[in-house]
């Protein structure tokens, strides 16, 4: 009875499963070319409604009018969301490989290797002490900090947070509500996430990307905890990384601080110039004076962590006695 209720529903197909696995492959492919560390539908937003919504968000107008025109083009891109997942799904229906039309539209909600990329080329700036324009650029768009007259400790920070940030946002998220309730939840989350990192100020916005910033966060709760679990599965593989440091606050960042005893978060400026009053997230008594070092070890502990996703997505595949999907089926045959 129960599974004939979640086959009504949708709701955790296993035939999802291999599809998610290749997803999250492609975005390890992608990220060697994509310099920017936000995933592509991220950046489409960015690049599409950029412009427009940093018209429409005035520092001078009230709060209710901010909220209520953001929560408009908020709508309107979503409804744009839509019928491009409609489309993509539609056309599964008569395009050879047809499942491979699905995991593009998947691939590009995900980020993988290049936060790694942005973190390593930041790493070898700020060993040979060549830290500059070209090191923190890419760093700045990403995470959305004005890093123009940080120094080293706070764009290191910043490159921390920011990569821990992204295991959430940008990996075990997307993939959550894609195998729970398929590519229009993925979609629908990656959507608010992008809308809510582009003009929400770490959350500290003045209300034009409220609506998004909080449905967010709701749709966050568990896929937040399942990626600090993965976190802290990881730093049993790290060197030097410590799996139960407690610390206060919930998800990634909280569970990296610990796990490499550092203290992240504090004050910042969002790129804008707007001053985020951030709180200072770590163990009692850890340093935030992060070097590259403390860089390295983020890198390393990150990339476990995607290993542990993609490990567990493997046996979830073999306990589904492996029901493949028919292109998979070419490839193995």
């Amino acid at each position: 009875m129960v599974d004939n209720l979640l086959s009504t529903l949708n709701i955790f197909s296993p035939d999802r499963l291999p599809l998610a696995l290749v997803a999250l492959i492609a975005s390890l492919l992608i990220g060697v070319f994509n310099k920017h560390s936000p995933p592509i539908l991220w950046s489409a937003i960015d690049l599409a409604f950029g412009g427009l919504g940093d018209r429409l968000d005035r520092k001078q107008r009230k709060r209710a009018d901010l909220v209520f025109r953001g929560s408009i083009l908020l709508a309107f891109i979503l409804a744009g969301a839509i019928v491009i997942v409609k489309a993509g799904l539609w056309a599964t229906f008569i395009a050879p490989y047809d499942d491979m039309i699905t995991i593009l539209l998947l691939a590009i909600t995900m980020t993988t290797s290049a936060v790694w990329g942005m973190q390593h080329g930041l790493y070898k700036a700020l060993k040979n002490k060549t830290v500059g324009q070209g090191a923190y650029y890419t760093l700045a768009r990403a995470a959305r900090y004005n890093l123009s007259t940080a120094d080293d400790y706070t764009i290191t920070r910043a490159a921390i947070t920011h990569g821990g940030k992204m295991i959430t946002r940008g990996l075990v998220a997307p993939l959550f509500w894609y195998l729970v309730l398929g590519l229009s939840a993925a979609w629908l989350y990656a959507v608010l996430a992008g809308f809510a990192w582009r003009f929400g100020k770490s959350g500290f916005g003045t209300g034009f990307a409220g609506l998004a910033t909080a449905l967010r966060n709701f749709m966050e709760v568990i896929p937040a905890f399942i990626a600090s679990i993965a976190v802290r599965i990881a730093a049993f593989i790290t060197p030097g990384a410590k799996a139960f440091t407690r610390v206060k606050g919930k998800g990634v960042v909280p569970s990296i601080a610990g796990a490499l005893n550092l203290s992240l978060g504090g004050v910042f400026q969002d790129i804008t110039g707007s001053a985020i009053k951030g709180e200072w997230i770590g163990p009692e008594g850890a340093s935030a004076q992060c070097n590259h070092h403390h860089l390295k070890r983020a890198i390393f502990l990150s990339i476990i962590t995607y290993v542990v996703v993609i490990l567990s997505l493997l046996v979830l595949l073999l306990i589904n006695n492996g029901n493949y999907p028919p292109f998979m089926l070419d490839f193995i045959s």
